[in-house]
């Protein structure tokens, strides 16, 4: 990374984390860390990585490596709001386990020998808290990674299941939470493994979705992003550079993407010359985001309402057609009569008309 990148990682409030599986032939996956630059109005790629791990131990070594080099280049060492009183507040990722736990450890590793007391918790020393304590105070869940998983148990959960799985993600006290943990676990095989995923697999899921039992501020909670969008958005440029190359070719095309940014980012400062036609305001992107979900709103709406209407019953045989009209009337007549105390529409492709 340059060292403009370093700075912008090292000086960040909100950081979101993200891997991209295209860039590299074979098992290489790209590890992004993103920041919004609130100055120039854009996504910029404090970091990017490649490795063949996911677990927790090779996220420790990651994130170790990626923030020695960049305290080297900018001499600023990595500080965290809940360790130092300063520095890092949120850090959005999606329900990686691994990618959680190695970021919890890697907090773990900057206390280890620290006297201080925890401000959210004064009994505590923070040399004393573990990794999931760490995560509880500054780590959250992408909510449209949460939605997505969440709907596709659709074949395997009701409508009622799935809504009590999406009240779990809020900023605000769950008004029954035990209820919708309790629908949720008798909602079937899928929806109960779900939970005890939530719960047992994943300790630190609930508290990265749920800000009741987080020890994030909720002024924090709140003025942080809910998605890794920036993140993915930063990642169009794999598809337009190349996909399944080689790792020297996926490394001096993410080193040559890098150098444009950050060229713009200069370019922008010094002349005010933007890199866009239309500059990314804060208006312009809320009104785009209100516009989308108006959009996504209306579709589930229209999909719903196409669901829960009633196929139109067709009558399979048209020979009765060729009886004579009194046989075709009465036989009209009482199919008519049984429709309608059914209420389900008749439809008759022969005939071309519908009574209802």
């Amino acid at each position: 990374m340059f060292r403009a990148m370093s700075e912008h990682l090292m000086r960040t409030k909100i950081l979101t984390l993200d891997t991209a599986f295209k860039r590299i032939h074979g098992k290489w996956e790209e590890f992004e860390m993103e920041t919004w630059d609130v100055g120039n109005m854009r996504s910029v790629v404090g970091t990017r990585a490649f490795t063949t791990s996911q677990s927790a131990q090779a996220h420790l070594i990651l994130f170790t490596r990626i923030f020695e080099i960049a305290a080297a280049d900018t001499g600023i060492s990595v500080k965290f709001r809940h360790i130092h009183g300063e520095g890092m507040e949120i850090w959005m990722a999606d329900a990686h386990k691994g990618q959680g736990l190695g970021v919890g450890l890697f907090c773990q590793s900057l206390c280890r020998n620290s006297d201080l007391f925890c401000s959210l918790e004064p009994s505590r020393r923070l040399r004393d808290l573990t990794p999931l304590d760490h995560l509880r105070r500054f780590y959250r869940f992408c909510n449209t990674h949460y939605k997505r998983n969440v709907d596709e148990l659709r074949p395997h959960t009701t409508a009622a299941v799935r809504k009590a799985m999406l009240s779990l993600a809020s900023s605000h006290e769950h008004p029954d939470l035990d209820g919708a943990l309790k629908l949720i676990e008798n909602g079937g095989r899928k929806a109960k493994a779900w939970l005890k995923d939530k719960i047992i697999g994943t300790k630190f899921a609930l508290p990265a979705l749920y800000q009741p039992l987080s020890l994030i501020p909720l002024d924090i909670w709140k003025a942080a992003p809910s998605t890794t969008n920036g993140n993915e958005q930063a990642h169009r440029n794999i598809n337009r550079d190349g996909i399944n190359l080689t790792i020297l070719g996926g490394i001096m095309r993410g080193m040559q993407y890098d150098a444009r940014a950050m060229a713009a980012l200069s370019l922008y400062s010094s002349h005010g010359i933007y890199h866009r036609d239309q500059t990314s305001t804060h208006f312009r992107r809320y009104q785009r985001s209100v516009n989308r979900q108006v959009i996504f709103q209306r579709r589930v709406a229209e999909k719903a309402e196409l669901e829960d209407t009633p196929e139109p019953t067709v009558i399979p045989d048209p020979q009765p057609l060729r009886m004579g009209s009194g046989e075709l009337g009465l036989m009209l007549r009482t199919r008519l009569t049984s429709e309608i105390n059914a209420e389900t529409p008749l439809y008759h492709p022969a005939l071309n008309f519908r009574c209802s």
